[in-house]
């Protein structure tokens, strides 16, 4: 999702304690997290068009593994960087 990087994914997980909050979090909520109107008013949106499922079962028969930066098999090289993208395809 645009304008939702590395940096404001980790100060969402410090704040909520983890992303399934931040995916079931109100406006007031994200807003009190530190997000931008737009950006919290975008991501309530993105949540009324899909499911974290649907996404998933669509880059699997597209051929798309996903890894997180939680995964095991998320690369180690990219682990090490200084701003790592949340997700690894």
């Amino acid at each position: 999702m645009p304008r939702l990087g590395t940096v404001r994914l980790r100060r969402l997980e410090a704040y909520f304690g983890d992303l399934k909050k931040v995916w079931h979090a109100g406006l007031y909520e994200l807003k009190e997290a530190g997000l931008a109107d737009r950006t919290a008013r975008d991501l309530i949106a993105l949540r009324s068009q899909t499911t974290s499922d649907a996404e998933l079962e669509k880059l699997k028969l597209a051929g798309f593994n996903l890894a997180t930066w939680y995964d095991d098999d998320y690369p180690k090289r990219l682990k090490e960087i200084a701003d790592p993208p949340p997700v690894s395809y």
